[in-house]
């Protein structure tokens, strides 16, 4: 389980960084590779990694950080589901300095191979804040 943790984490780090060919390399070696992101068709293959690539060109520079939490790990056999919550935090290039601030609920679902776990399935979508009633004393 720690090594899912820490493949989860460094996930994150890589695209924080803006390294693609870390990127990349994190990904298992198939043609089955999927990711959904908000506002996105899924895609699946060489079209998802060029897409990815895209997505951290965009966040490249703009002092974009990932602050994961609520993480819950699952494995059974050779394969993980890591659901959590992205906590993005963008500062917007600007004289005003402004600060953009997403959460998405993910789950990463990772295949263990020779070479380590490898992300397999990527799928975020914002958390909207949802009232409920107050509970009835």
């Amino acid at each position: 389980m720690e090594a899912v943790i820490a493949a989860n984490e460094a996930f994150y780090e890589a695209w924080e960084a803006g390294d693609k060919a870390q990127l990349r390399s994190m990904w298992l070696d198939s043609d089955d590779v999927v990711s959904v992101h908000p506002g996105v068709d899924p895609e699946a293959g060489d079209v998802m990694l060029a897409t990815f690539d895209e997505l951290v060109d965009q966040v490249n520079g703009t002092g974009t950080q990932f602050f994961v939490s609520e993480v819950s790990v699952a494995v059974v056999g050779d394969v993980a589901r890591v659901v959590c919550v992205e906590n993005c935090v963008t500062t917007v290039p600007t004289e005003l300095q402004l600060v953009d601030y997403s959460r998405l609920g993910t789950t990463n679902l990772f295949r263990r191979t020779p070479d380590g776990w490898r992300i397999w399935h990527h799928h975020a979508g914002p958390v909207v804040p949802v009232l409920r009633p107050e509970p009835e004393a």
